[in-house]
C-alpha cells in the first residue's frame, strides 16, 4: 500500500509540474516564438516523460489498425466541425479572427519545410505529455468525466501565458475531444493520429484564414 501511494504520489506530482513547465515555455513565446518556446518544451517534457513512465506510455501506443482508424476519423470529424463552426463564431465575435490571422503567422514562421518534420515530432510529445501523463495522473485521482475536464483546463491554462484567446478556446474544445478519446480508446495512438490529422487540415492544407503557412 505504501509503494502504490508513493507511486500514485509521485505521479500526481510528475503532472504538475510538467504543466507547469509547459506554461513556463508557453510564456517563453513571447521573447523566443511559439516553435521554439513550445516546440521545444514539448520535446523535453516528451523525453523526460518516456524516460519516467517508458513502460506505460509505451503501453498506450502501437500500431493498432483499430486505434488509427479510430484516430484518423475523429481527427476529420473535428477538422469539419471547425470549417463550420468558424464563420458564425467569428462573425458573432470578429475579434476571434485577428486572433486566429496572429496564430497563422506566429506558426507560420517555421516555414514548410521545417513544419513538415516538426509536426509530428512535436504533437507526438504534447500527446505523450498531454494524454499520457497528465491525463493518466488524473484519471487514477477523480473518475474519469472530472479527468476529462481537469486535464482540458489545464491544458488550455498551459497555453494562456501565449496570450491568444483564440488559443486558448482552440486548446479547451480539442481538449475535451482528445482527452475523452483517450478515454474512450485507451490508445495514446488514436490520440496522436486525431490531433495530427486536425492540425494538418487546418495548418497545412486548408487554413482557415487566407494566410498560407509560409
Amino acid at each position: 500500500m505504501r509503494v502504490a501511494a508513493a507511486t500514485s504520489s509521485g505521479k500526481g506530482a510528475i503532472a504538475l509540474g510538467m504543466a507547469a513547465l509547459w506554461a513556463v515555455g508557453a510564456w517563453l513565446s513571447h521573447p523566443l516564438g511559439i516553435w521554439p518556446a513550445v516546440g521545444g518544451t514539448a520535446l523535453l517534457l516528451g523525453i523526460t516523460a518516456v524516460f519516467l513512465q517508458g513502460p506505460e506510455i509505451r503501453a498506450a501506443l502501437g500500431l493498432d489498425p483499430r486505434a488509427l482508424s479510430i484516430g484518423f476519423a475523429a481527427g476529420a470529424f473535428m477538422a469539419a466541425a471547425t470549417y463550420l463552426l468558424f464563420p458564425p463564431v467569428t462573425r458573432a465575435a470578429p475579434e476571434l479572427l485577428a486572433g486566429v490571422v496572429r496564430l497563422y503567422v506566429d506558426f507560420g514562421h517555421l516555414g514548410p519545410a521545417a513544419l513538415f518534420v516538426a509536426l509530428p515530432i512535436v504533437v507526438a510529445c504534447e500527446e505523450i505529455v498531454w494524454r499520457g501523463v497528465i491525463y493518466g495522473a488524473l484519471v487514477d485521482r477523480v473518475p474519469w468525466p472530472l479527468a476529462v475536464i481537469a486535464g482540458t483546463a489545464l491544458y488550455a491554462i498551459a497555453h494562456a501565458p501565449i496570450g491568444s484567446t483564440a488559443l486558448v478556446l482552440a486548446c479547451l474544445g480539442a481538449g475535451i475531444c482528445w482527452n475523452t478519446l483517450r478515454y474512450e480508446t485507451g490508445s495514446l495512438t488514436a490520440v496522436f493520429v486525431a490531433h495530427m490529422v486536425w492540425d494538418a487540415a487546418l495548418l497545412v492544407f486548408w487554413p482557415l484564414v487566407g494566410t498560407s503557412i509560409e
